[in-house]
Formats: C-alpha cells, sequence, structure tokens
C-alpha cells in the first residue's frame, strides 16, 4: 500500500482516526492526495498559481494529510505546519520534509508578521465555532504577507442540504448564514469548539470577505467543500 503512493511511512491509526474518523490507509492516501490536487487547480482559477509561493503553511496540518502530497508538487519551497494536535505534530516532524509546530487552541502562531505567501486551511473552517474562526482569520491576516494569498474551505450548500434536517438549524443558516452544529459521536473526542460548522456563499463574501481584500468562492472546488481562496492587499 505505501509503495503504491510513493511513501515510506504513514501515520498510526489514531492520529489517521483523528483526521478522517477513518483508519484504513487508502482514503488517508487518496482523500489527501486529491485536497492538495483540487488546491492546486483553486488556485490557479483564482489567478495565483502554486508554483509562485515561496513561503507555505498547512494550517490545521493534523498527521500530515495533505503536506505529505504538497512536499512532492512544489519546488523551491519552504513548507511549514501547525496543529492543536502536539502528538500528530510529533509524527509529522519525524517523517516528513516540513518544519511543523504546535499551535494553541486560539492565537497568535508562533511566526511573526507576513511569514508566508500562501497559507491554507483544509476542512479546518468546516469544525470551528464561529467565535474561534474569525479569530483565527485575523490571525493568518497577520502572518500572511502583503500580496498573500488563503486558501480555506468551507461546507457550503451542496453539504448543508443534505446534512441539516433540524428546522431551528436551517432557520439559523437562513437568518445568520452560519451554523455551528455539535455531534454527540464526536463527544469527549473533540473539544466543543471543534464539531461541524455550515456556512452560506453570502456569509463568506460578507462577513469573511470583509476582513480580506478580495475573496473568490469556488463551489465545489474541494470535492464536496467549497473553497474560499482570499488575498492581502500589497
Amino acid at each position: 500500500m505505501l509503495a503504491r503512493y510513493g511513501f515510506a511511512a504513514a501515520p498510526p491509526a489514531m492520529l489517521r482516526f483523528r483526521v478522517s474518523e477513518l483508519v484504513e490507509l487508502e482514503p488517508f492516501f487518496t482523500v489527501g492526495r486529491d485536497a492538495a490536487r483540487n488546491l492546486d487547480r483553486c488556485l490557479a482559477e483564482a489567478g495565483t498559481p502554486l508554483q509562485t509561493f515561496r513561503s507555505i503553511l498547512d494550517f490545521g496540518c493534523g498527521c500530515g494529510r495533505v503536506t505529505l502530497w504538497m512536499a512532492q508538487m512544489v519546488s523551491g519551497a519552504e513548507l511549514f505546519g501547525t496543529d492543536t494536535d502536539a502528538e500528530a505534530i510529533a509524527w509529522c516532524r519525524d517523517h516528513l520534509p516540513a518544519r511543523f509546530g504546535v499551535n494553541a487552541p486560539l492565537p497568535p502562531l508562533q511566526y511573526g508578521d507576513a511569514a508566508f505567501d500562501l497559507i491554507y486551511a483544509v476542512s479546518v473552517f468546516t469544525h470551528l465555532d464561529e467565535d474561534r474562526q474569525l479569530e483565527w482569520l485575523r490571525e493568518l491576516r497577520r502572518v500572511l504577507r502583503p500580496g498573500g494569498t488563503l486558501l480555506f474551505t468551507v461546507h457550503g450548500e451542496q453539504v448543508w442540504k443534505q446534512a441539516v434536517r433540524r428546522s431551528e438549524h436551517l432557520d439559523a443558516l437562513d437568518k445568520h448564514g452560519f451554523l455551528f452544529a455539535r455531534s454527540g459521536k464526536m463527544a469527549g473526542i473533540c473539544p466543543d469548539w471543534y464539531h461541524t460548522s455550515y456556512h452560506t456563499r453570502e456569509y463568506v463574501m460578507t462577513r469573511i470577505g470583509a476582513l480580506f481584500d478580495t475573496t473568490t468562492y469556488i463551489t465545489g472546488g474541494m470535492g464536496i467543500q467549497d473553497a474560499v481562496v482570499v488575498r492581502k492587499q500589497q
């Protein structure tokens, strides 16, 4: 299995479960590969090709499901990863060609102002409550260079039309454009502020777009998840 994907090692099963709720190796590798390819395509669609970046941060990297593919796709760029999961970061440090650090559940990050020209966050803002996601978006803007790009994913309409059933939740989405729903399945595994979030396109473009200078919303940009590409002005 490892040889098929060109990797010498895979994270332990529990680390894989914490990023996907699955332990099988095949989906761990294929989902990460597809995410990296979709990220490449979305950046090109937004006019900021992946190969133009020289300092790249994987925010919420977990045990490196996307990072390991990005390391194969970019050349001449410094790769960084950060996550709250210290065990996952320890595995990444031992096995992946990037610089990794542990971050606290709340800002600030350990990096200085304007440290990166690309930051990506795959399946991170799909799980944070509203206050926390806005805090982190402001922090990511701080560590983004002038002219830099941030790509993150959200659960947009194609997800919440299938997943959200309770009328009060649908009302919240309709009125506010954002819904944070806690899962009994993940109780005790994930903290209260990290469950499942849903966004409308209008919320992203107005509330989140106001934090940045340009915003591109790509429906289905990350498969079932939508991609949002924002830029910090020069």
